[in-house]
């Protein structure tokens, strides 16, 4: 019947109508499963254009573990219980306020889109106009550079602009983000130290907390760096405006994996180049030793270094780049040696393990990022069922996804359930309450469909449908043998009533008959008392 209604409704009024005022999600329970219908929550009728959820939710596609789908599922259902539930309300009280404060999201937009334009025109203006190069002079001394005063004024101009938007984007990113992200990692910090709650009660204590959370967030980090030199690319110097190019590299996709490639293998790459330091070290110990005269670099003569600290910091410099140049031509095998190894270790091998190592991240964040497109393409986000599978059961892949297994279906129906009276629940809906409370997913259909258990029963399916027919037939012969077993007993109650009336009225006619024939011998009685009294 809801199939029915939703299709009439689409045909009138477009297929997006219902997607945002009605949902449905299948369950396991028990071992059966069920389709659940639910009212999909104002909040996410409201937001259902909003930029910052759409970004939390393409976030949360990259991020989920994709390790299996149990732990998938199980990853999923945390983000959306710890994150979604309290970001989607969040964004939705934000509403409430007055303009421009109920618009975060486009405002934070149109921040970072005119950042980037701002940042395009001030450094082409410094390419095209900025005259000199090294000096002593100060460097707030401007005007040394800059020989025209109208390029100054506008070089100011959209200076202030970008600060001004800078500022701006961080307000608006601490009002939709950081407030949120306190109470979602206090939170967690709660679950995780149960034994140290109490602490909580302490102002000191739970400030120094949320600081830490407010300064631990990335982001936020990120557009306070950004700020900081745009503060200093328009009070100090133009020039550091160059540092914010880097934000309109982090907006082309193939530029932003490069730079993650650098960032996420950060740790990798400083311990190497401290392993780097410790045989650099090593290598000007062994010359010590070795050599009674020191070597120079192709770059820099450093062999006339006097001390220990002066020889290490010219091999830190100039030691990675090139191999030792000695004074002598002469050849011998300790120099021989000497030259082999450094070569190979420091300069291939240390500046292959340091290249490898951010070449690798970078391919595996590009395969990362390809698999999860191909997953996203070939298989369902929340049954794992793949394309072929489903369509092999005639089910359309493109419908199964967007509406019997839609992903942000089931979010919007952890959220149904967050916010419903459990007193207004249904059976099944109290059935998944439940199963969240005790942190359990079994509930998620992974593996099963009912559109494919349906085509899965096959012949068997339709010798049921067939049985069930026959089944009809012998119902409506029975009903008719019920309506004439029902006539019989009607039938047989008006007889009932008729013998009834028969006997009463036969048992009243002998008893008059009876009377009749007492009151003829009492007559005849009389007669024959007459008779003798005459004899006599």
């Amino acid at each position: 019947m809801f199939d029915r209604f939703l299709d009439r409704v689409q045909k009138m009024l477009g297929e997006k109508y219902l997607h945002f005022l009605f949902g449905q999600v299948e369950i396991v329970r028990g071992s059966r499963l069920q389709r659940i219908y639910f009212l999909v929550p104002k909040a996410v009728r409201v937001l259902k254009n909003h930029s910052l959820v759409h970004k939390w939710q393409e976030e949360c596609l990259v991020n989920v573990e994709r390790s299996s789908p149990e732990a998938q599922i199980d990853d999923f259902a945390d983000m959306v219980n710890g994150q979604y539930i309290s970001f989607v309300q969040k964004q939705y009280d934000l509403l409430r306020k007055p303009w421009p404060f109920n618009a975060a999201g486009e405002v934070i937009a149109l921040c970072i889109n005119a950042t980037m334009l701002t940042t395009a025109i001030i450094n082409s203006i410094l390419v095209l106009v900025y005259v000199g190069s090294y000096s002593e002079h100060s460097i707030t001394a401007q005007d040394i550079h800059f020989p025209n005063h109208l390029s100054v004024y506008a070089l100011t101009g959209f200076a202030a602009v970008h600060f001004s938007l800078s500022v701006l984007w961080l307000g608006f990113y601490i009002l939709s983000y950081s407030g949120w992200i306190i109470e979602t990692k206090v939170d967690q910090w709660r679950e995780d130290h149960p034994q140290l709650q109490s602490q909580l009660n302490h102002p000191l204590y739970r400030l120094s907390l949320q600081a830490k959370i407010f300064f631990s967030d990335g982001q936020l980090l990120y557009t306070l760096f950004l700020l900081a030199f745009s503060f200093l690319g328009l009070f100090v110097s133009f020039l550091f405006n160059a540092v914010n190019t880097i934000d309109l590299c982090m907006r082309i996709p193939i530029l932003a994996k490069v730079i993650e490639s650098i960032t996420v293998s950060v740790d990798q790459v400083a311990g190497t180049m401290v392993l780097g330091f410790c045989i650099q070290y090593m290598a000007v110990g062994a010359g010590f030793l070795l050599f009674s005269q020191g070597y120079g670099f192709a770059d820099k003569d450093t062999s006339a270094c006097s001390t220990l600290m002066e020889c290490l910091r010219a091999h830190f410099d100039y030691g990675f780049r090139s191999a030792p140049v000695w004074s002598s031509a002469k050849l011998t095998y300790t120099r021989f040696t000497f030259d082999y190894i450094y070569n190979l270790v420091i300069i291939l091998i240390m500046a292959a393990i340091i290249s490898g190592i951010i070449i690798d991240t970078f391919a595996d964040l590009r395969e990362q990022q390809q698999s999860i497109q191909e997953k996203m393409k070939s298989s369902c986000f929340i049954c794992s069922l793949s394309k072929s599978e489903l369509e092999r059961k005639r089910v359309k892949f493109e419908n199964h996804i967007l509406k019997d297994h839609y992903m942000w279906a089931y979010a919007r129906f952890l959220l149904y359930l967050d916010e419903t009276d459990p007193a207004e629940l249904n059976g099944p809906e109290s059935y998944v309450k439940q199963q969240i409370k005790e942190n359990n997913t079994s509930f998620f259909p992974i593996a099963r469909c009912i559109a494919t258990e349906s085509s899965d029963a096959g012949e068997e399916h339709l010798e049921r449908e067939a049985r069930v027919k026959d089944l009809d037939e012998f119902k409506e012969r029975m009903n008719a043998m019920a309506a004439d077993t029902e006539i019989m007993v009607q039938s047989e109650r008006g007889m009932k009533a008729e013998m009834k009336e028969l006997r009463d009225a036969v048992s009243g006619q002998a008893q008059k008959v009876q009377a009749l024939n007492q009151l003829l011998t009492s007559d005849e009685d009389e007669d024959k008392k007459k008779k003798k009294k005459k004899g006599a």
